[in-house]
């Protein structure tokens, strides 16, 4: 890259000359029809980020990812220089058929000439018989110009382990470009008017660290903090696209043998699947250059495993053209953090070629299984032995039927002690359903359902709801009833070829009459994400991020990591996470780019924050709702009720349900679910508190309706509690409100056996989920309020003197969010009010309309409108109210 500054060093020496890593590519854009140009490309570990001249960039018009800010340190310097750069995707062919996709920075010019290495007829290399069999990456036909750099972002992609020793210190490394000439030469006169660059270069943003490139942040990361937030608040969306994978899949399913056999359920038949041998044969071959020989062992010994155990199969007649698809899996291996000497290959159905499908893109996905997680781990808390066992190979139990059989190909090779070449290539195919397939979790959960279901059983039926993938969380009254469930289920699965294993309890007892081979005794075990320490019988939230991590955490994109990184769907750490997403927040509002270090003032900030991280380890939960009750006779004659409390703010608004549960003077509060939702940015200056307080309402009364349906409990009351007095009167009032506050509250009023009471603000603790600075109270947010612990006789009422309005409506008003003007265009009426009956009401009930202690004062101000605003008064809207937003009040007064 052209500076003022000197940005490398050449050296021209007839007695020593290092040579460069160049080859010779062709480029292209990712569009279907892409455009191609041959490229000289410079493969350099030295420098941490890769980079694309613009000529070329220009020239393919290429897509822009990303502007960023970049700091360039470059050899012999010591203070950076900054640049603006942006970030371009393309595509580079390789020798061995696969077109890896690259993230490289825009630079107007990389490098000085690099000339490439042509030898003189009487050098003894030339002499040297191997380097007739090799292809050279660089055979200097293009010239000494650079126009891609390849940096240690992507080197590893493409250069192998394999070299050959050429001569003392000169080097042929084998590459996916072909055969690179590296190292030194030490003969005179060996290369004809070389000039040899030596290029060292750091990058970042910012920062002299090792960096990845720039990229746009993946959106797994924001959608499953979305999803996370959203449990129980928002209603899943019904896809047409799921109920066709279930229609195929009932269509489908074949029971043979103790084993059900499917149809893959495609999206359309025949697909547009593609035969991609060559990707899946450079993938293999790229994969076995990187593993060692230990590991391709390893590798061998699970596929001839899976080839004993009927799992996959060799395919005899590869070459053969078939009436039916036939596609190939690429695969890679990885290693279990928790059992570190296990090898598991997965497979990449997502894989595809420019302008083809992949196998996923085919097929549908099926129902999704998030939400039942959640309500998972609330069912999973009201047993008093809880129970958890997992299925031993879950998805390689379920058959494949023939046709779609060869959509699931994959390479592997005879002689693993050979090399990767078309004589040594086998060819096999899935005869089971393979983990890594877009449908998979869906046709598991399924088939299991489904066979658990048909048979009308209880336990089966508790077993089929109660079961996330190949876990089952399920559990039992008395350890009799644990047994009994032990050996129904034991024996269902069978029938379907799979073994229940791993079986584990806080039951020591129930355990003890469990065979060993089944069960395991570990005390802290992973439940739905969570911990489940099961000798204290606790759950405990899963926190992996080091106080290194932390301490290194200074982008928008890695403070997002570290947010997400506390997987947390029932709420229990709302009030210790809700600062930091408001800093994140806060980030997005100042417009910071992803990997843009923040300032000292942001960075100290986000230190404050992230050091309450800390309480994280301190949250414990009872597992049992009713652990406290020591009598199994007494927690089945208990009355239950939920109680949810809501709260607002101008930077989020939150929900928190709690069990109450009574047992003849004895009351019981246990944590349930608990959401916080920030305000969105572009409507804190439209949103005043009364509607955010409505809106903490209406997603605490979906709060209520979602644990109440997934629990086995019997409910006796619901009980919403709000501060708010002004959702109260909007509640309460029988007239035309405002479309934003009456869809609202009518659906609201849908859940008839809603309570709705009032709570003192201070009392409330839904507050500590709608405020950064309440985050030292994060323990009342888990205990609850105390005064549920009292007779209700002793509960709030609502005050005497109480102020309130409500909104009607008075001129058409979008219902949008950001349509909607909510700015308070009048002074509220202050009113002396009998309202003790309002602190208790339910949609089956209306209180009285509040009555003024000033009549004469109302009446008075009701005729001076009458007489100077007649269309207004009778509720006709003319351009004067339509500018001034006037609505009116419940005593008929324009405000």
């Amino acid at each position: 890259m052209k500076s003022s500054q000197t940005d490398s060093l050449h050296i021209s020496s007839a007695v020593t000359t290092t040579l460069l890593q160049t080859c010779l590519v062709n480029v292209s854009d990712l569009s279907d029809k892409p455009k191609e140009k041959t490229c000289r490309l410079l493969l350099d570990s030295g420098s941490q980020r890769s980079y694309i001249t613009s000529s070329i960039a220009n020239y393919l018009n290429l897509p822009t990812i990303e502007n960023v800010d970049l700091s360039i340190f470059t050899f012999g310097t010591k203070s950076p220089q900054y640049i603006k750069s942006r970030v371009d995707n393309f595509i580079i062919k390789t020798r061995i058929g696969v077109k890896p996709s690259i993230y490289a920075n825009v630079v107007p010019h990389i490098t000085n000439s690099v000339q490439a290495p042509v030898f003189n007829n009487s050098v003894k290399l030339l002499q040297d018989s191997r380097l007739n069999k090799l292809i050279l990456a660089d055979d200097g036909s293009y010239g000494d110009k650079i126009d891609i750099l390849i940096g240690n972002d992507y080197y590893h992609t493409f250069i192998s382990n394999e070299k050959l020793c050429i001569s003392d210190n000169l080097f042929l490394v084998s590459s996916d470009f072909g055969w690179v000439w590296s190292g030194r030469l030490n003969e005179t006169n060996t290369l004809d008017q070389l000039s040899v660059l030596t290029y060292f270069q750091s990058a970042g943003i910012y920062d002299s660290k090792l960096h990845k490139p720039d990229l746009p942040l993946k959106t797994d990361d924001v959608k499953r903090l979305w999803d996370l937030e959203s449990i129980g608040i928002v209603d899943s969306p019904k896809y047409s696209r799921d109920e066709e994978a279930i229609k195929q899949f009932n269509k489908t399913i074949q029971y043979k043998g103790n084993r059900y056999y499917f149809k893959w359920p495609w999206a359309e038949y025949p697909p547009n699947l593609p035969n991609n041998l060559g990707l899946a044969y450079g993938r293999l071959s790229n994969l076995l250059k990187r593993l060692d020989n230990l590991t391709i062992k390893s590798y061998d010994k699970v596929i001839q495993e899976q080839l004993q155990n009927g799992v996959i199969e060799i395919v005899k007649n590869a070459s053969f053209s078939l009436s039916h698809p036939v596609h190939y899996l690429p695969h890679h291996c990885v290693y279990n953090r928790d059992k570190p000497n296990k090898l598991r290959i997965v497979y990449d159905a997502s894989a595809k070629t420019i302008g083809n499908q992949s196998l996923n893109e085919c097929l549908y996905k099926g129902p999704l299984m998030l939400e039942d997680l959640t309500a998972l781990l609330i069912k999973f808390r009201e047993h008093a032995i809880g129970i958890i066992a997992d299925v031993e190979k879950a998805f390689l139990q379920l058959g494949l039927q023939e046709p779609d059989k060869d959509v699931t190909r994959f390479l592997w090779l005879k002689n693993i002690n050979d090399s990767v070449n078309k004589e040594n290539i086998l060819t096999l195919r899935f005869c089971r359903v393979p983990f890594g397939v877009i449908s998979s979790p869906f046709l598991l959960n399924a088939t299991i359902k489904y066979h658990l279901m048909k048979s009308n059983n209880s336990i089966l039926n508790q077993i089929a709801d109660d079961i996330y993938v190949d876990n089952i969380i399920t559990g039992a009254k008395s350890v009799l009833e644990a047994q009994n469930l032990y050996n129904t289920s034991k024996l269902a699965f069978n029938d379907l070829s799979m073994n229940l294993r791993e079986w584990n309890s806080n039951s020591k007892d129930f355990l003890s009459r469990i065979p060993d081979t089944f069960c395991t005794d570990i005390e802290a075990v992973k439940v739905l994400g969570l911990i489940w320490n099961t000798r204290d019988d606790k759950l405990l939230l899963k926190y992996d991020i080091s106080q290194t991590d932390l301490d290194s955490v200074y982008t928008k994109r890695s403070i997002l990591k570290v947010i997400a990184s506390v997987y947390d769907p029932c709420g229990y750490a709302v009030p210790i996470v809700l600062p930091a997403k408001l800093f994140f927040q806060k980030l997005w509002k100042q417009k910071i780019l992803w990997d843009t270090k923040i300032n000292s003032d942001l960075l100290n900030e986000w230190k404050q924050i992230i050091s309450k991280f800390s309480y994280l380890k301190n949250i414990s939960i009872d597992r049992y709702f009713l652990k406290s009750v020591d009598n199994t006779r007494a927690s089945e004659k208990m009355r239950h009720e939920l109680h949810c409390f809501t709260d607002a703010s101008t930077e989020a608004y939150a929900a928190c349900i709690y069990l109450r549960s009574s047992w003849g003077t004895r009351n019981i509060v246990t944590f349930i679910i608990g959401k916080s939702r920030l305000v969105p940015i572009k409507e804190q200056v439209n949103l005043q508190i009364p509607k955010l307080e409505l809106l903490g309402a209406l997603i605490g009364n979906r709060l209520l309706q979602y644990v109440n349906k997934n629990l086995r409990l019997s409910i006796k009351a619901q009980v919403l509690w709000t501060d708010s007095q002004i959702v109260l009167s909007w509640y309460h009032s029988n007239k035309l409100l405002l479309p934003f506050v009456s869809r609202r509250i009518n659906e609201i009023k849908q859940n008839k056996t809603l309570i709705l009471r009032y709570i003192p603000g201070q009392y409330n603790p839904a507050d500590i989920g709608t405020r950064s600075d309440r985050i030292d109270h994060y323990d009342r947010w888990l205990k609850g309020p105390d005064f549920l612990l009292d007779n209700s006789e002793n509960w709030f009422s609502m005050p005497n003197n109480c102020v309130y309005q409500v909104e009607t409506q008075t001129s058409s008003v979008g219902e949008g969010l950001s349509n909607e003007n909510t700015n308070n265009k009048s002074t509220l009426v202050e009113n002396e009010s009998n309202i003790n009956n309002l602190d208790m009401t339910s949609t089956t009930e209306l209180d009285k309309e509040p009555i003024s202690d000033s009549d004469s004062d109302l009446e008075m101000i009701l005729k001076v409108q009458a007489q100077y605003f007649p269309e207004e008064t009778k509720g006709i809207v003319s351009n004067f109210a339509r500018s001034l937003g006037l609505y009116k009040d419940v005593n008929d007064i324009e405000m």
